[in-house]
């Protein structure tokens, strides 16, 4: 995923990391609240933005020992403005790479998906964080508004974090008893009790009722139960990086987005069974708004969302070490649940998973790879690989002579003598054993260079790496699928959610 998103990070990085600071701020208004003012800077901008990534709360015990929800949070400030001339000309540049004209219909899609990469970071903006109430999300969402199926409560703030967002990203915690949250749930008397908390975020330095509240989800998780850790490109979702940047390219922003046959059904039937899910990705934050889109279109069941945060091209490469903590963090915090972890084999994902099972060894339910290398391979297999050594070759013209010197004697048919006969001017040769001398050495052809390892086949070099993260996986519970009834017809999968019922 890292590869193609660089080819449009390198064009519009420079718009994308230029922080919005204080300085850029207009000279302060006074707000008039009662009998108090309250000097209030406005931004010298016309869209000042906050998204709250959907996230979880964990139970543990507060300093005074008691129950607690541990709800994180965390989001992205920003600020979009009308496109600078600049923004324009990266623009041009992006519909240049992805191959499309002004006039098409391809470019207004475009456009809509690359603008949040054209957003600038709002930075040392303070937030005032918090808990609304109960919610019923159906679909993995961003709201701006409070939805119908949330019960909003007067809490006034009694449930609240403040979060700097110092480089644009902000992350932070919220504690509330689960004595608190038990009796909201029984004063509802619903008979499907919420899973989820609603958040709301607003600027610390606004007062409340003048700002635009941005508001977000967080999933009620319990200690005990199944956990679903998901990727999302070419394991829910087509995006087809195994072709290449430019496919990937095109399939991320310029066409519909396309579910994997059936995954959204598996997964609507595992969460309605009480599994909890983590989308996880090395895709950007920035596309996150037109994943939310895909994830409320094919119907995908709520949950957690963890991103990789592209800051700067440095954080391009990153080999998914932000894939590896985002989901240790996940298993630390609920070191009781089970885990299903599901991938694909166009990038890392079999290695992060088989490193997490070994890792993490009583967590582990099954592992879930789809497939999309095997037919790939059998249809456009790779060229050859050379080997970076190679063995010195006979040469049917003399070398120049040089100064007398001799290379140590090594036991390998692949390594030649060099001999210095210093004594005539005859020019040195090169034999091809160490026991044979200049005079009985014959004079052969030039031979080509061919690598010292013999080529591997690429569908058993693949079906090697399987086999080798396969072995870190306890009691071998993994396998590579196509279909996505291979998941619900999973028969230990069946056995585990018949026990959470019981």
């Amino acid at each position: 995923m890292e590869k193609f998103h660089a080819l449009v990070k390198e064009k519009i990085q420079q718009n994308f990391c230029e922080p919005i600071n204080r300085a850029d701020a207009r000279p302060t208004q006074e707000v008039q609240d009662g009998s108090i003012t309250t000097e209030v800077e406005v931004l010298a901008t016309s869209d000042q933005n906050c998204i709250l990534i959907p996230s979880y709360a964990c139970r543990t015990k507060n300093e005074q020992g008691k129950e607690v929800w541990k709800v994180h949070v965390r989001g992205w400030a920003y600020i979009s403005k009308t496109q600078s001339r600049k923004q324009k000309i990266m623009m041009g540049v992006a519909r240049r790479v992805a191959g499309v004209n002004n006039d098409e219909e391809k470019s207004k899609t475009l456009e809509d998906r690359v603008s949040m990469f054209l957003a600038k970071n709002l930075r040392n903006q303070d937030y005032i964080v918090q808990i609304n109430g109960l919610a019923h999300p159906s679909h993995m969402e961003l709201d701006r508004v409070p939805d119908d199926n949330s019960t909003i409560l007067p809490i006034n703030g009694l449930y609240s974090t403040k979060v700097t967002s110092g480089t644009g990203h902000f992350s932070g915690e919220i504690q509330i008893l689960v004595d608190t949250v038990d009796q909201w749930i029984a004063n509802a008397k619903e008979d499907n009790p919420a899973r989820w908390l609603k958040l709301s975020a607003f600027p610390e330095r606004e007062k409340e009722t003048y700002a635009d509240k941005s508001y977000g989800f967080a999933n009620l998780i319990g200690v005990n139960g199944i956990s679903i850790i998901s990727d999302i490109d070419d394991t829910i979702k087509h995006t087809d990086i195994s072709s290449g940047p430019r496919a990937a390219l095109s399939s991320t922003f310029l066409y519909d987005q396309k579910e994997v046959s059936g995954m959204a059904n598996v997964y609507q039937e595992w969460y309605k069974q009480g599994a909890s899910i983590h989308y996880v990705s090395n895709s950007p934050w920035q596309l996150f708004p037109m994943l939310n889109q895909f994830f409320r279109n094919k119907n995908f069941p709520p949950g957690s969302a963890h991103l990789k945060l592209y800051n700067d091209l440095k954080s391009l490469i990153d080999s998914g070490n932000t894939k590896r903590k985002y989901i240790r963090d996940i298993f630390r915090d609920f070191p009781h649940r089970k885990f299903i972890l599901i991938g694909d084999s166009g990038e890392l994902d079999m290695e992060i998973y088989s490193d997490i099972a070994d890792e993490f060894p009583s967590q582990i339910l099954y592992v879930f790879i789809r497939d999309v290398s095997t037919e790939r391979i059998k249809t456009h297999p790779p060229p050859p690989r050379r080997s970076k050594s190679f063995p010195f070759v006979q040469r049917s013209s003399p070398l120049p002579s040089k100064s007398a010197k001799t290379m140590p004697v090594l036991d390998d048919t692949n390594v030649v003598n060099f001999d210095d006969n210093s004594g005539d001017n005859s020019s040195d040769k090169i034999s091809s054993s160490p026991s044979e001398s200049d005079e009985s050495s014959p004079t052969t052809p030039l031979t080509p260079l061919t690598p010292t390892i013999p080529s591997i086949d690429p569908l058993q070099e693949f079906n090697n790496r399987v086999d080798k993260c396969r072995q870190k996986i306890p009691n071998r519970a993994f396998v590579l699928f196509t279909e996505s009834q291979d998941l619900i017809d999973n028969e230990i999968i069946k056995n585990e959610f018949l026990k959470l019922r019981k």
